[in-house]
């Protein structure tokens, strides 16, 4: 049987385990089963994994598997919430590469042919993502395209400031995550943070800038909610990935910076320079380092126009921005205010 993966016959490709997990997805999942249904890579095995539903998401799922044998459908006995699901379906996949899908989520039709013409054609790399696009919940744009850093160097540098991998554009070799120890089911609501860091630390990954996903923003993901248990799963994901680099005296700047929870003071300014200065040891690459001054430049802005009445903050800032030459001439700097 021949298909449109670059003329290879089937037997030749490697079967892909898509993992969907499932909660009271009747809205949206339909959709997203229909999104894996019709992708070009068509050696798919697609895992749906009913956690407990008491909704329609059921029945729903009963009537797509009777439409394509390539659906095994599976319902939890009880509810196990997301991560135990993700690591179930690990562990039940049977494809040698498995693709993460939220259940409100759309896939485009060449997302599994793009991420696996990847890997086939680059056997150290682990795990792709793709750059993806944001819709709301009645499937309207909202953003066109969210980047996301390439190249995996890039990736371990963006690491220290946020997860820049989205979740449910992964494509992973199952091997691979296993001999990782898969998800930590103690990092609710940052497993997959946690994941990439010791990803980072192991293997390779790297990101498609292809927009190849449409990821649901409808107010009730799991990704925004629970801040506090968030807070305190990326305290957890550094103290186990210590040797990633992260420095214990700049613990507190780390969850700041992944939080997103600034004062915008200058203690905060002092500190992140000398943090940059310790990173800068850690980073190879010059154009992956660049995104640390990105972050530097969006604080600093933001500090000064908290602080614009104080003229202590501006003096610290220009002067350390100053410094920064030549990876970033004063002509750049003024461009990007």
């Amino acid at each position: 049987m021949t298909t449109n993966f670059q003329g290879r016959d089937e037997v030749k490709m490697p079967l892909v385990t898509v993992i969907l997990p499932c909660y009271n997805a009747e809205l949206y999942v339909e959709e997203a089963v229909l999104s894996i249904m019709n992708q070009t890579y068509t050696n798919l095995e697609i895992l749906v994994i009913d956690d407990c539903s008491n909704d329609d998401t059921n029945s729903i799922l009963k009537r797509l598997s009777m439409e394509d044998s390539r659906i095994r459908l599976i319902r939890n006995e009880q509810n196990l919430r997301l991560v135990k699901t993700l690591n179930k379906g690990i562990d039940e996949a049977r494809g040698m590469f498995i693709a993460r899908m939220d259940a409100d989520d759309v896939s485009l039709p060449e997302r599994i042919e793009k991420q696996m013409d990847l890997m086939l054609s680059n056997p150290d790399v682990d795990l792709c993502g793709t750059s993806y696009s944001i819709i709301d919940g009645i499937g309207n744009k909202l953003k066109t395209e969210v980047k996301v850093p390439s190249t995996c160097e890039e990736i371990k540098t963006a690491l220290l400031f946020t997860c820049p991998m989205g979740h449910p554009t992964v494509l992973f070799r199952k091997e691979k995550i296993q001999s990782l120890g898969s998800y930590d089911e103690n990092m609710i609501n940052i497993e997959d943070y946690e994941l990439w860091l010791r990803v980072a630390l192991k293997g390779k990954m790297v990101n498609l800038q292809n927009p190849l996903l449409k990821y649901r923003w409808h107010g009730e993901n799991i990704s925004i909610l629970g801040r506090d248990v968030k807070r305190n799963s990326v305290n957890l994901a550094i103290s186990k990935n210590s040797e990633y680099g992260f420095i214990e005296k700049y613990r507190e700047l780390h969850l700041k910076m992944i939080l997103a929870e600034w004062n915008y003071s200058i203690n905060e300014l002092r500190s992140f320079n000398l943090w940059k200065k310790e990173l800068a040891t850690h980073v190879d690459d010059l154009d992956a380092f660049v995104k640390v001054f990105d972050s530097y430049y969006s604080l600093t802005m933001l500090c000064v126009i908290k602080n614009k009445n104080s003229l202590k903050i501006k003096l610290f800032a220009f002067f350390n921005i100053l410094r920064i030459k030549p990876i970033y001439t004063f002509q750049h700097f003024f461009n990007k205010i």
